[in-house]
């Protein structure tokens, strides 16, 4: 699939960060593990972490902004906050 991206496209998508810290807000595409500093958090879980994530009721540092799963709509609670429309 990667073939049938541009350069400029490819360029854009290697620059992206797996996380952005804002205030009070730590927005991430999977979420965080549980029980772990959001400075210690290791890429594959900001990346792909699912269930464990979901189930959890551990407080988190900040709000946590996510998607990885997808839900009809915009899921906000006190912590986290699901904003994957699935598109």
């Amino acid at each position: 699939m990667v073939s049938g991206v541009g350069r400029h496209h490819r360029a854009v998508l290697d620059s992206l960060l797996p996380c952005f810290d804002l205030g009070d807000f730590y927005f991430v595409h999977a979420g965080v593990r549980p029980g772990i500093s959001l400075t210690h958090q290791t890429e594959q879980d900001l990346l792909w972490i699912r269930e464990e994530f979901l189930a959890s009721e551990e407080p988190h540092e900040k709000i946590i902004v996510h998607g990885h799963t997808p839900v009809r709509e915009p899921e906000f609670h006190s912590n986290p906050n699901n904003i994957d429309s699935g598109a």
